[in-house]
């Protein structure tokens, strides 16, 4: 285990790695330790390029469990970051082509995830660009604010196979506070997200700042978009960014509340399709109906789901889901991070 900074770590985390003397440090490898009590991060990365943070446990950290600046091609896969004083992941300052894979993110105060493009510090373009986010069941985050996984100024990204539930705050947001332009052109697919009570949007996609543009070209299909909350629904985004030809939200399992315009008024599936031409062909489901065991966290398709064979297939998804069987080439598809294995008689796996 590893639970304080050593002598020389210069930003008061366990572990750091950062250039030297202008010599950018690339292709470690951070792999199994126990990291616990850093002052402020587990792991700190920065201004490196192709460093790999994997099989770690993070926790009670000060603040971010595993941190990264300005670093590119970071892989951070098969960690568990808990109990974190901020976020679980935090990649930020321009760092393009982060992979974000396989975590186990939990009670954490702030984001399982949190990308921040951050145009205030140079180098760089104040995006994070290229990013995999995939496969990483986050929970139980969000009761200090900032969604389960919290895209600021995050552009050209794809957010797929992940189960998000018990978050507090927001689902999946994509926005710009600062980043030097609204997260634009990415493509969220086949997550399974079931918000905490009193939580915030399931989606959700602001208004920019004076100055910042507004994000666009954004894909929602695919997905399980829960919440029981009353006055907060599947997608909120804001006025004009649903009638955009270039953002598209459809095959999606929703409940029946959308808002378009930045949360202002509350709209039913019927009129949010009629005046925006999005999510013809979603559908609305309880999770009782969808999944296996839903009052004990267990988000698999049950037998019967009205998300089984509803689904879109993209060619540009990952080739298989978080579990379960693939479809064929041109088979219908699954709604949701499972992928049913119909193939067994006690249904999915």
């Amino acid at each position: 285990m590893v639970n304080a900074p050593g002598p020389i770590n210069r930003h008061g985390s366990n572990i750091e790695v950062e250039d030297s003397d202008d010599v950018v440090v690339h292709d470690w490898v951070i792999d199994g330790f126990e990291l616990a009590s850093a002052p402020r991060s587990g792991v700190d990365v920065r201004v490196t390029r192709d460093i790999t943070v994997q099989n770690c446990h993070v926790h009670d950290s000060g603040r971010t469990g595993i941190f990264t600046a300005f670093s590119d091609h970071v892989v951070i896969q098969h960690n568990e970051s808990e109990f974190n004083g901020e976020h679980g992941v935090y990649t930020s300052n321009s760092g393009d082509f982060p992979v974000v894979r396989g975590n186990l993110l939990h009670h954490n105060r702030s984001a399982g995830v949190h990308m921040n493009g951050d145009r205030n510090f140079t180098p760089g373009d104040g995006l994070i660009s290229f990013a995999e986010v995939e496969g990483n069941i986050i929970w139980e985050n969000g009761l200090g604010g900032a969604s389960a996984i919290n895209c600021d100024g995050v552009s050209d990204s794809v957010i797929r196979y992940n189960v998000l539930y018990e978050n507090h705050a927001s689902g999946i947001s994509l926005f710009a506070i600062d980043g030097s332009e609204g997260s634009s052109r990415n493509k969220v697919y086949n997550n399974t997200i079931v918000m905490a009570e009193g939580s915030r949007w399931v989606v959700n996609i602001p208004e920019s700042p004076e100055g910042i543009s507004n994000p666009r070209c954004n894909t929602i299909v695919n997905n399980i978009l829960y919440t029981p909350r009353l006055d907060r629904g599947s997608i909120l985004i804001y006025e004009g960014g649903a009638e955009d030809p270039c953002f598209h939200s459809d095959y999606n399992v929703v409940v029946d509340r959308f808002s378009r315009d930045n949360g202002e008024t509350i709209i039913n599936l019927a009129t949010w399709r009629r005046t925006t031409g999005q999510d013809r062909h979603s559908i609305l489901a309880p999770p009782w109906a969808l999944f296996v065991d839903p009052a004990n966290d267990d988000y698999r398709l049950r037998a019967g789901s009205p998300a089984i064979d509803h689904g879109l297939f993209l060619w540009d998804a990952l080739p298989d889901a978080l579990e379960g069987t693939p479809p064929p080439i041109g088979a219908t598809y699954d709604i949701g991070a499972y992928e049913a294995d119909t193939s067994s008689e006690h249904g999915p796996r």
